[in-house]
């Protein structure tokens, strides 16, 4: 966990001129459960969550969606890279009940959810930090002869995006897999909640 906390301070410190001028666009969606104790509503998310790319229900996702505005420029024979503009939309499908919760069950979901909302937003900031990351390694690349459509220079542009997009699908995939083995941050969170 030390190596993640580290990684957020990092990725939060003030971004390069580069990545400066563009936002993500974050918004969550629920999805209902039924249920007024913590151990219905727990039962619900099991039978109601969204589903992950390998087909299993979770508590919650966070789906994404990248989207670029790059503007190659030819340069003599060659061409460059000279901006390129993100358009990243992030959404956390969380639970929600259906239920007025009342007394210890509402406390014990407000901080379930809260945690649970925590590590979702914890792959935000990865994603955010894979598109600063993409800008940095490909604006700026450049071919220095016979790219004539800038085909070689998007080549070499979507080589970059792909190394990066490599190592956060690893960081995202660690980052889970810490929070999800026992003893881990998001087992711990449900145990808290339904009381074992």
């Amino acid at each position: 966990m030390l190596r993640f906390a580290l990684c957020l301070i990092l990725l939060l410190m003030p971004v390069t001129a580069n990545t400066a001028d563009w936002q993500p666009n974050e918004s969550t969606q629920t999805y209902t459960i039924a249920g007024t104790t913590p151990m219905e509503l727990y039962r619900s998310i099991g039978e109601r969550g969204p589903k992950t790319a390998q087909g299993n229900r979770a508590i919650a996702v966070t789906d994404w969606d990248l989207l670029w505005r790059r503007d190659y420029q030819k340069r003599g024979a060659g061409c460059i890279l000279a901006s390129a503009l993100p358009f990243l939309t992030i959404t956390y499908k969380m639970p929600k009940p259906s239920a007025n919760l009342t007394g210890e069950t509402a406390q014990r979901w407000q901080h379930f959810y809260a945690g649970i909302k925590a590590h979702e937003d914890v792959h935000g900031v990865l994603l955010q930090a894979l598109t600063s990351t993409i800008i940095r390694d490909t604006v700026g690349l450049t071919t220095e002869s016979d790219d004539g459509n800038c085909n070689a220079l998007r080549a070499k542009v979507l080589a970059q995006v792909k190394i990066a997009f490599d190592a956060y699908r690893r960081d995202s995939d660690e980052f889970d897999r810490i929070e999800m083995a026992p003893g881990g941050n998001v087992r711990s969170l449900v145990r808290a909640f339904i009381g074992r």
